[in-house]
C-alpha cells in the first residue's frame, strides 16, 4: 500500500474498484509497511476521500510518480485510531528490539 502521512492522517491510493467498495460498506482499515524489522501498523477507519493538490503533489514527491487521479481515483483518507510500531536489531530481526511504540489517537 502506497501513502504518505500529513497532518495526523494517513493518505493511501486504493485503485481497485472491489477494495474502494469493500472499505465503503466496512470503513475499518489496517494498513502496514511491507517490512518485517521496521514495522509500522496503523489501524483506524476511511474517514474521507481527498483531491487536494497538494497532498497529491507531497504524494507524488514521495514516490517520484505522478499520481493519475483519474486512473486510480482519489487518495483515501485513514483516520488512526492506533499504530503499533517496533524497529528490530540484527539480521530479519533476530537481535531483539531496538525500539517500540504504541500511539492511541481520540477525538
Amino acid at each position: 500500500m502506497w501513502g504518505i502521512w500529513h497532518d495526523d492522517r494517513l493518505y493511501v491510493s486504493i485503485g481497485t474498484p472491489a477494495l474502494r467498495q469493500a472499505l465503503a460498506d466496512d470503513p475499518v482499515i489496517t494498513a502496514h509497511l511491507g517490512n518485517g524489522t521496521d514495522v509500522v501498523i496503523v489501524e483506524g477507519e476511511v474517514a474521507d476521500v481527498t483531491l487536494d493538490g497538494a497532498i497529491v503533489a507531497a504524494y507524488d514527491e514521495k514516490y517520484d510518480w505522478s499520481y493519475d487521479v483519474a486512473g486510480y481515483g482519489p487518495l483515501v483518507v485513514v483516520a488512526p485510531s492506533k499504530i503499533l510500531a517496533w524497529q528490530a536489531a540484527g539480521w530479519a530481526g533476530r537481535g531483539s528490539f531496538r525500539r517500540s511504540g504504541t500511539w492511541r489517537f481520540t477525538d
